[in-house]
């Protein structure tokens, strides 16, 4: 019979989110965005996504490894 027993608690990390940036190309909008706002993202290092500007409302796309981001703790 086998037996774990926790000598100390560990701390899970804390989940990040992932913050990405980019540009309309029409209208020269900046803006950011998270993966789960884009109409479709190819899930690879360099995939392409694409997403609609909150201005003019055209698709913008890009590839994931292009973008510049941020990471933030989720709360």
């Amino acid at each position: 019979v086998r037996m774990i027993k926790i000598l100390k608690e560990g701390n899970l990390p804390k989940p990040k989110r992932y913050i990405y940036k980019t540009e309309c190309k029409k209208c020269h909008c900046e803006f950011e965005f998270e993966l789960e706002d884009c109409k479709m993202v190819e899930k690879r290092p360099n995939g392409l996504l694409v997403l609609e500007c909150p201005c003019c409302y055209q698709n913008v796309t890009g590839k994931l490894g292009d973008l510049e981001y941020r990471e933030e703790e989720n709360e």
